[in-house]
């Protein structure tokens, strides 16, 4: 991993790509709080957005986050739910939360919501297979890190905060619209 440190509105931060997936972004997370020390992890980027609550361009703020693709249910657990600890949703920091609904984009509209991780990149193709995402979980976007990161940083006892760009819609175009974002 590549880090680059610096001051942003006064403040040191430690800025860093963690690549695609829970795994790369879980181990990024940990490898930042062990090395540097973080008051708090804050994780941007690009996500699909599900229903009509979002549109491409706007920015998503979760309120909370989970990992769609953990299913214990066979166990009695419900979906997304860590067998070992309970753990479902994982809850936005309430200050950074507050600061971040405060801003206002220049392009776009700002939204607060539910984001939801999984080591997939969802097109409407397999939404009938994945109906869960809106249906059952109410989920606003879908991504492949947030999740995780928030889970290292409730593991650690770190504030948390997951922020997305609508980069698509998870539709038969999100491939174009995805690679134009990024």
């Amino acid at each position: 991993f590549v880090f680059q440190q610096g001051r942003l509105d006064g403040r040191e931060v430690v800025l860093a790509c963690c690549g695609v997936g829970k795994s790369m972004s879980a181990m990024l997370a940990q490898r930042l709080i062990d090395q540097f020390e973080p008051a708090a992890l804050i994780c941007t980027g690009l996500a699909g957005g599900l229903g009509a609550r979002v549109e491409i361009g706007d920015t998503l703020v979760a309120r909370d986050c989970m990992q769609h693709d953990l299913d214990a249910r066979a166990f009695g657990f419900q979906r997304g739910e860590f067998p070992s600890g309970g753990r479902r949703f994982f809850t936005a920091d309430p200050r950074l939360l507050e600061a971040a609904l405060s801003y206002h984009p220049a392009r776009g509209k700002l939204v607060a919501g539910r984001i939801l991780t999984g080591d997939q990149f969802i097109t409407w193709r397999m939404f009938e297979s994945h109906r869960y995402l809106v249906d059952e979980l109410n989920g606003d976007a879908v991504e492949m890190e947030g999740a995780s990161i928030a889970l290292v940083a409730a593991v650690n006892g770190l504030p948390f905060l997951l922020v997305r760009t609508i980069s698509d819609k998870a539709d038969d175009s999100a491939r174009f619209n995805f690679l134009s974002f990024l």
